[in-house]
């Protein structure tokens, strides 16, 4: 029973450390949702997050305010660009999203549709890798891009279970909003979502980085 109770009080324990993350995950949401508030940050806010789970899953002294703001300012400029990159071509995917799935039809369609699919898959992986890449590395626009492209075409699995995340993540988060009768993770989910995202994806991209960085 001592050895027991020990074990459940440890503060090292597996249990604590996953309520330690998720506590830490839900702040970090909560800054990342009230720093995007004027839509032109986001990228600035990604980038702060990323840092933060970097540093979360590293076992790194956190100091999560400091952290976020230095990130965000620091980056803050690259950040912003990439993102209205980002935002204009998914805004453009959108629009054509729109139009092959609602407005045509026949065979053609058919292939358009799946054309369209993929299309959207490899926005969603590059899109993916941006801000992890700006947060870990002291990088130009260019080089962002170069390295993203490289590390999916060197590690194209790692790329996939990324995008699978994205799509289980953020879609169950628009599932259970428009959902009446989850009333608690209603609530709960959309506070969680971005920050669980950072986290998985910074599990993802801590493996491809270990490709490149060594151990020293």
């Amino acid at each position: 029973m001592k050895k027991f109770l020990k074990r459940i009080l440890d503060l090292d324990n597996p249990f604590y450390n996953f309520c330690r993350k998720l506590a830490w995950i839900f702040v970090i949401n909560i800054l990342f949702i009230i720093t995007s508030l004027p839509i032109v940050t986001i990228g600035a806010s990604a980038t702060a997050m990323y840092t933060v789970c970097n540093k979360l899953i590293e076992e790194r002294e956190i100091r999560l305010f400091r952290d976020y703001f230095t990130a965000f300012k620091d980056n803050f400029w690259i950040s912003t660009g990439m993102w209205m990159i980002v935002a204009i071509l998914g805004f453009i995917l959108f629009l054509d999203v729109q139009y092959v799935f609602f407005f045509m039809n026949g065979g053609f369609a058919i292939l358009m549709r799946i054309a369209t699919v993929l299309v959207a898959a490899a926005f969603v992986m590059i899109a993916n890798g941006i801000f992890p890449v700006i947060a870990k590395f002291n990088v130009t626009f260019r080089e962002t891009i170069t390295t993203i492209f490289s590390m999916i075409w060197e590690h194209p699995w790692l790329s996939l279970e990324g995008l699978v995340f994205t799509v289980v993540i953020f879609g169950g988060s628009f599932w259970i909003v428009g959902s009446g009768q989850f009333l608690g993770l209603f609530i709960l989910f959309p506070f969680l979502s971005f920050g669980l995202h950072a986290l998985m994806q910074s599990y993802l991209y801590k493996q491809m980085f270990s490709y490149y960085i060594s151990e020293d």
